[in-house]
């Protein structure tokens, strides 16, 4: 099995799936205060990008950070970084939502 490769970059809001599996949801407060606090420092998202697959029929869809992409929809954002995925198993990328949603 190949290493996954990594690449930071910015995508289109447009161009990014939720992930239907995604374990992690926010109630109506918890959500408006993520808009606001990315509102208020909208560099944040340069530090902890949305994590995306890049894997055959999984591309675009957003392996960490569903929230944060709900949330920049909401602002009306066009494009939000990312950091974009290749070379990953499903299991991967599975893994690293479930860390990504444990660690907050």
């Amino acid at each position: 099995m190949s290493e996954p490769i990594f690449t930071q970059g910015e995508r289109s809001v447009a161009e990014l799936a939720q992930n239907a599996i995604n374990p992690r949801t926010l109630k109506d407060k918890a959500f408006k205060e993520l808009q606001q606090s990315l509102e208020k420092d909208p560099h944040f998202l340069k530090a902890r990008p949305i994590i995306v697959s890049m894997a055959e029929g999984r591309e675009g869809t957003v392996i960490a950070g569903n929230q944060r992409l709900s949330a920049a929809k909401a602002l009306g954002w066009a494009t939000v970084p990312v950091v974009e995925v290749r070379d990953a198993t499903e299991e991967q990328e599975k893994e690293w939502m479930v860390k990504d949603n444990l660690h907050k």
